[in-house]
C-alpha cells in the first residue's frame, strides 16, 4: 500500500508548488479575516472556506511531501542489520499512512461539517443535514 501511496505521490508532484501557494494564500486570507476585519463581521462569512481550503492544501503538500521518498522493500540479500533498518523505515511510513487516512477521514467530516453550516447560514441551503444533531440546525 505505501508503495501505491508513493506512486501516487510522485505522479502528482508537480502539484505540490499549487499547494504550497494556494496554502499560503487560505492562511493569508484566515489572517485577515481574524485580525484585519472590521468588528461588525462583514468579512467573516469567507472564514470557513479558508479554513477548509488551508487544511486541504496542507493535506495535500503534506502527503506528497512525505509519500515520495518511500524505501524500496526489503531485499533478502542484505545483512540483518540492513534487512532491520529497512523495515523499521517502511514501519514509519505504514504509521504515517495511518495517520494519514485518519487526519483525511476528519478534514472530509470537518469539511462537509462547516461546509454545510457555512451553506445554510449564508444561502440558506440544508445540504448534508446529516452531520447534525438536530437541533444544530440552521433554520432560516
Amino acid at each position: 500500500m505505501i508503495d501505491v501511496l508513493q506512486k501516487i505521490a510522485v505522479r502528482i508532484r508537480p502539484l505540490r508548488p499549487v499547494a504550497f501557494v494556494a496554502g499560503l494564500l487560505c492562511l493569508a486570507a484566515l489572517g485577515v479575516i481574524v485580525f484585519g476585519s472590521p468588528a461588525s463581521g462583514a468579512g467573516n462569512r469567507y472564514l470557513m472556506p479558508a479554513i477548509v481550503g488551508f487544511i486541504w492544501c496542507l493535506s495535500a503538500y503534506g502527503f506528497i511531501d512525505t509519500f515520495q521518498a518511500v524505501p524500496d522493500k526489503v531485499e533478502p540479500s542484505a545483512g540483518f542489520f540492513a534487512r532491520m533498518k529497512r523495515r523499521i523505515a517502511r514501519g514509519w511510513f505504514w504509521f504515517l499512512a495511518l495517520l494519514f487516512g485518519i487526519s483525511t477521514l476528519a478534514a472530509l467530516f470537518l469539511t462537509l461539517k462547516l461546509g454545510s453550516f457555512w451553506l445554510g447560514k449564508y444561502y440558506g441551503l440544508t445540504v448534508f443535514s446529516f452531520c447534525f444533531r438536530e437541533d444544530q440546525v440552521h433554520e432560516r
